[in-house]
């Protein structure tokens, strides 16, 4: 059996980025750089745990005779994003993981 690999925090990110970057599946990604098959997703579950709750501030704009459709303005770390009403929410959720990324990086 081999043995237990214990790894920082950095390098646990770096792998993780590096995971995402690849356009690989986690699985592929771990048999590829010989890692144990669960540890990205145990460290991405570890992550989460410890990230607190993102608390984001709403702020709807009156509707103008001018649009036809709603809109929802969402405001993070100082970027506002129009969100129609007939969103892609896929795109919606990367935006705000770069924008909390981001913010997690300034507070570093």
């Amino acid at each position: 059996m081999a043995q237990r690999v214990r790894r920082s925090a950095q390098e646990r990110e770096r792998i993780i980025s590096d995971w995402k970057a690849s356009g690989l599946s986690a699985w592929a990604f771990s048999s590829q750089q010989g890692l144990p098959k669960n540890s990205i997703y145990r460290w991405l579950a570890a992550a989460r745990r410890q990230t607190p709750p993102r608390i984001l501030r709403v702020v709807r704009e009156p509707s103008t005779p001018s649009r036809v459709e709603p809109t929802l303005t969402v405001e993070v770390c100082g970027a506002r994003i129009a969100v129609p009403a007939a969103f892609d929410r896929a795109t919606l959720a990367a935006v705000l993981e770069v924008l909390d990324l981001r913010r997690q990086e300034l507070r570093s």
